[in-house]
């Protein structure tokens, strides 16, 4: 696969400079918000101000290197610089379904022009993410955080754009019929499960792909 040619763009050396100061695995005695709000702890204040600089320069190099943004892409789908383009752990291809699942389609993870697709729908967050600590299976009310940048791709803009043009929907409706049409499929599919599997004893085995293991005692002792 051919590499990205970005080494040259000016915002190179911005961005890469800006990732040294994220914050790395690291304690806080208390949950994140109040600590950022405060300013008053020197890590999460450096780390909250990197996430709003790289935010910026990477806004400008998805804007200015299209080689950039189809590499940053293609990353974040298959995991090539991470796993090693050759490993198992590594996706080639995605599996791209519509909202109601109907229709499916597989994409190569190689085609640039999906790849830019997708990486014009991404938005960039760059966050805290954090763990509550726990001792011995309890929380100490401390928290691990470490610096992270997101990726979110808005599937359903178009659908949502189409609904509130009609005047007749809120976006809440959009993800509540998408529920309630999962919820159906999976209420009917337990119902069959139950049906299935009250009929007959070996149909429990056979739900759960166990067999049985039947001896026989060929030999009989007539003493």
């Amino acid at each position: 696969m051919e590499k990205a040619k970005v080494e040259k763009s000016p915002q190179i050396s911005t961005v890469m400079g800006i990732f040294e100061n994220f914050v790395t695995n690291s304690l806080a005695p208390s949950q994140l918000r109040p600590l950022i709000k405060a300013g008053t702890n020197e890590l999460v204040n450096k780390g909250e101000k990197a996430h709003k600089e790289i935010m910026e320069e990477l806004g400008k190099l998805f804007e200015e290197n299209r080689d950039f943004k189809i590499a940053f892409a293609r990353e974040a789908m298959s995991g090539f610089m991470k796993y090693g383009d050759k490993s198992d752990a590594s996706a080639e291809y995605m599996v791209v379904a519509d909202h109601s699942g109907s229709t499916v389609s597989i994409k190569s993870v190689y085609d640039d022009t999906y790849c830019e697709k997708i990486a014009d729908k991404m938005r960039l967050q760059a966050r805290f993410k954090t763990s509550s600590r726990k001792i011995k299976g309890k929380k100490t009310g401390e928290y691990n955080f470490w610096s992270v940048v997101s990726l979110i791709v808005n599937a359903m803009d178009e659908e949502i754009e189409k609904k509130q043009d009609s005047g007749d929907m809120l976006v809440e409706n959009i993800v509540t019929k998408i529920f309630s049409k999962l919820k159906g499929k999976l209420v009917m599919m337990v119902g069959k499960i139950k049906r299935f599997v009250s009929k007959k004893a070996r149909n429990i085995m056979s739900f759960f792909g166990a067999q049985p293991v039947i001896k026989v005692k060929d030999k009989i002792d007539f003493k």
